[in-house]
């Protein structure tokens, strides 16, 4: 089934055929409290074959550091941001009837969309795949602790090809230090290239001693979140 994850609170909403809606209204399926979001903020539904999300706010929906213009197909893995509230989006396949299908099991042609994200010198383009993602217990990356409030020498294993950082329980990679933010940034891999995204942290996050806002990661290379430094390794895959 495709879901809707926010991230830092743990809490995942199912999306059906017919439809979820994201707002301060009290009558939305899911309800964020912030000054920042429209009572009506966005709709998120199925739409032929695929998902989709819709713009209906005044300060606007970002899917991967971009702003939607409209609507915008959902890609597996996509993270959107509502005001200052920052969802997962896991996908599904959708049949006519609109039962909703597990992508890893729906056979989906390997055919890529492509969503702008803007990096410090140029505008990269991140491909969004169509295809399932590895499946789980596939080691794709690790990040060790080399500095900070968090046990030296402590590995994350990267297991999925979106991997959310920061401090809130939800984590994948749970960082209990206090110049992390709850959601402070995401780890994505597109096409055999990783890219960090900050989720407008307090403390910023750093690549290699640069601060980003997101960037195409270059490699081994150590990244900075608040006071918390991790050294960053990508594993190759075979056919990757």
């Amino acid at each position: 089934m495709a879901t809707l994850l926010i991230v830092g609170a743990g809490i995942v909403h199912e999306v059906t055929h017919g439809g979820l809606t994201i707002g301060r209204d009290p009558d939305c399926d899911i309800v964020l409290e912030s000054p920042e979001v429209s009572r009506r903020h966005a709709t998120v539904a199925a739409a032929a074959g695929g998902f989709v999300i819709s713009d209906e706010s005044t300060n606007g929906v970002f899917v991967n550091g971009e702003r939607v213009a409209g609507s915008h197909r959902l890609a597996d893995g996509d993270v959107i941001r509502v005001g200052d509230a920052v969802l997962r989006f896991s996908a599904g396949s959708v049949t006519r009837a609109g039962t909703v299908i597990p992508s890893a099991l729906s056979g989906e042609s390997s055919a890529l969309s492509e969503s702008s994200i803007d990096g410090d010198t140029a505008t990269m383009r991140v491909p969004q795949l169509r295809t399932p993602p590895p499946p789980s217990n596939v080691l794709l990356a690790t990040l060790d602790v080399v500095e900070g409030n968090v046990p030296h020498g402590m590995r994350f294993r990267i297991e999925r090809p979106v991997a959310q950082l920061g401090r809130g329980a939800a984590s994948d990679v749970c960082l209990l230090d206090q110049s992390v933010s709850g959601a402070h940034a995401t780890l994505m891999l597109r096409r055999g290239t990783w890219y960090l995204l900050d989720h407008s942290s307090a403390n910023g996050t750093y690549v290699d001693g640069r601060r980003v806002d997101q960037c195409a990661l270059p490699g081994p290379c150590d990244l900075r979140l608040g006071a918390v430094t991790l050294r960053f390794r990508p594993v190759a895959l075979q056919g990757g």
